[in-house]
């Protein structure tokens, strides 16, 4: 009974934390979408009336600025459509990582629909790492208290059925002592008429 509800309670938590987990990646990359949505239709803008992607203070602030506003995000890059580099905010290593995984990209088109570059998102894994160890560990300490709490009620239902078992076999003990005294007594009168009787 124990090894089934520690099964029950350690799937539970497993399950919880990867249901906590999918939940934070999805809230966490809805957030950087935003972002880059934003740059880039800020980009956008800058090009529809003219103004270049490379050395644009606009945007170049624009990134500084939404560094700065949200943690979560590491580094923000806008490329060109060849991949060059034309403005940044965050550190060289972030901006070096900004091609692989917690990166969101959005593509910047022109006036004409074609496709002028891109912005790069990055996300601090750090952020999301501490959540999901916080998360990790008060499920666990929920589920230990959970366990915990579960044998000790089994401990203490064993306890009180012990106790209800030995007062009814203490009882049982005590009609069968009765009936042995009264067959005793019913034995000893009878052996005492048959000793009156005998001459």
């Amino acid at each position: 009974m124990l090894l089934i509800f520690g099964f029950a309670i350690g799937m539970a938590c497993v399950l919880n934390y990867f249901k906590f987990e999918s939940t934070l990646d999805h809230l966490q990359r809805s957030r950087i979408a935003l972002v880059a949505h934003e740059i880039a239709d800020n980009a956008e803008k800058q090009l529809t009336i003219g103004l270049a992607l490379a050395d644009n203070p606009a945007l170049q602030q624009q990134l500084q600025s939404k560094l700065k506003v949200d943690p979560l995000i590491a580094a923000i890059v806008l490329v060109d459509a060849q991949g060059r580099t034309l403005a940044r905010s965050g550190s060289a290593a972030a901006v070096a990582d900004a091609a692989q995984p917690f990166t969101l990209s959005r593509v910047v088109h022109d006036a004409f629909g074609e496709v002028a570059g891109s912005v790069l998102v990055r996300y601090a894994r750090s952020s999301r790492a501490q959540q999901l160890a916080r998360v990790r560990n008060a499920l666990w300490r929920s589920g230990g208290l959970a366990f915990g709490l579960f044998v000790g009620a089994a401990l203490l239902l064993l306890a009180a059925a012990r106790r209800r078992l030995a007062h009814a076999l203490a009882a049982d003990l005590r009609v069968v002592q009765a009936r042995v005294a009264e067959a005793d007594a019913a034995i000893s009168d009878v052996e005492q008429r048959i000793a009156r009787a005998t001459p």
